[in-house]
């Protein structure tokens, strides 16, 4: 029975060639995209996940600011948080964090907003 089924099928295959090849051309076309896409989506975790690794897992970035917890993430960038236009850490605060325990180094820095001109 599967003997007569698979001949069946191949002469099926044989007789309708345009559609045998628009097929196989298809679910090649299918394979390589799925394939492809799977790809780059790998490749792109792993270059964020050596950045970040690069990074150090003992790296803290303290900002001054109140957090409203509205998870709309805009905390991760300073310029873009409106509360720490007004809000600053002093060298007091920077002295605090380097006298807290377990913290190697601390440093300060600023980031700016604006335009330079001629």
């Amino acid at each position: 029975m599967i003997v007569q089924h698979t001949k069946m099928a191949i002469n099926s295959l044989k007789s309708n060639k345009v559609r045998t090849f628009l097929t196989l051309l298809g679910i090649i076309i299918g394979v390589t995209s799925v394939t492809t896409i799977i790809g780059l989506g790998e490749g792109v975790k792993r270059q964020v996940n050596q950045q970040i690794n690069e990074l150090g897992s003992d790296l803290i970035t303290v900002t001054a600011g109140k957090n409203n917890h509205n998870n709309d993430f805009s905390f991760f960038n300073p310029t873009t948080n409106s509360s720490s236009s007004t809000a600053k850490l002093s060298d007091a605060d920077l002295e605090a964090i380097r006298s807290t325990p377990g913290v190697k180094l601390a440093g300060g820095i600023m980031l700016l907003d604006g335009s330079i001109t001629r």
